[in-house]
């Protein structure tokens, strides 16, 4: 009957101050769960558009998420231990994704994913970590992409190159025999025809640097060098003279090399210094730290060309040099004969450490 006491009245004020601002923070709390559900609602939605196959797992690498593309592909909806991997990728990929999770490197891997009509499918997966402020891995985003037919293109061309070259081979057996056969009936012809087969055989040693085989390359560039100009003489008989600084080389350098100075060569036997009985070729080699430089020079050919004609060759050797090599490439017609200077980058030929 007498009211509320002062006391009682700062009572419910704070009571009440306290209770509208529960209700704020529950409000402000709710409208930020609806928006980061909305968030998450557009990522999966985003996700399960894309073409590719995308997941998601946490730091110790516990699959949590996978996208609509990898329900439709393998027709499983929880597919998380591995079981549409093919037999004999699935150790691989796993070592591979073990590694990745122990090191913080990023995954990548090919491997063969079975399709929900029984088809295995080849594809590259990949992986990166998503780590917090203080550096340490959070999560892990992955896709998979389908690349059979990619795959398949390039198993059916390397089929082709492979096929063209064992014919290319063949010719020179042939021809070595049917010289063979002929210098039987000459026997006069005899050390002619020994000689000419020489040559054709180093030819085909020459072309094994250039088919796409598994051919054992040798590992320096001298070696190489001196492998693909034997059919041009050797010791002091050599018609392309070799001399300056060697260098190891790799594996994917040796066939953008072979093909630059087979290309050379082969020019030089039809229109330049190799050409007459009198012409050599000096390629003097010098590292210089970082690149390497090539010079070759003709001298004793025929007439050179004033203004040169490109055509597929050089097309050829710009692409070897400039894409492959990661150099440079300047040939010039002088009164004596060819130079050409080509510049390529030690990182691009040596091997991988």
């Amino acid at each position: 009957p007498q009211g509320l006491t002062e006391f009682q009245r700062e009572g419910l004020q704070v009571l009440a101050q306290a209770t509208m601002r529960r209700l704020r923070s529950r409000r402000h709390s709710l409208a930020a769960r609806r928006e980061s559900e909305e968030r998450e609602s557009y990522l999966r939605s985003l996700a399960d558009s894309i073409p590719a196959i995308a997941w998601s797992a946490d730091a110790e690498g516990n699959f949590e998420y996978f996208n609509q593309r990898m329900v439709d592909f393998t027709g499983k909806p929880n597919e998380k231990n591995g079981e549409s991997f093919h037999p004999d990728d699935w150790k691989k990929a796993s070592a591979l994704w073990q590694n990745a999770l122990k090191t913080g490197e990023t995954y990548e891997v090919e491997h063969r994913l079975c399709r929900h009509d029984g088809e295995y499918r080849w594809m590259i997966s990949r992986a990166m970590p998503v780590r917090d402020s203080s550096g340490q891995i959070v999560r892990w985003f992955g896709t998979a992409v389908d690349i059979h037919d990619i795959y398949a293109a390039s198993e059916a061309r390397d089929l082709l190159a492979k096929e063209l070259s064992h014919r290319i081979k063949n010719i020179f057996a042939v021809v070595s025999g049917l010289i063979s056969l002929s210098a039987r009936k000459k026997p006069e012809h005899l050390p002619f025809a020994e000689e000419l087969i020489g040559t054709i055989h180093a030819l085909g040693r020459a072309h094994d640097y250039v088919r796409p085989s598994g051919h054992a390359r040798r590992n320096s560039l001298h070696g190489l060098l001196t492998d693909l100009f034997d059919p041009y003489g050797t010791g002091e008989g050599a018609r392309v003279r070799l001399e300056g600084d060697d260098t190891a080389i790799s594996a994917r350098a040796a066939t953008p090399l072979a093909l630059v100075f087979h290309e050379l060569a082969t020019n030089a036997a039809k229109y330049g210094a190799l050409s007459t009985p009198e012409g050599v070729v000096n390629l003097t080699i010098e590292d210089r730290g970082d690149t390497l430089r090539l010079l070759w020079v003709e001298r004793g050919g025929r007439q050179s060309k004033k203004v040169p004609k490109e055509g597929f060759g050089s097309r050829l050797v710009d692409l070897s040099v400039k894409g492959q090599l990661g150099g440079n490439w300047e040939r010039r017609f002088e009164d004596d004969g060819l130079v050409c200077e080509l510049t390529v980058s030690k990182a691009a030929v040596a091997p991988l450490k």
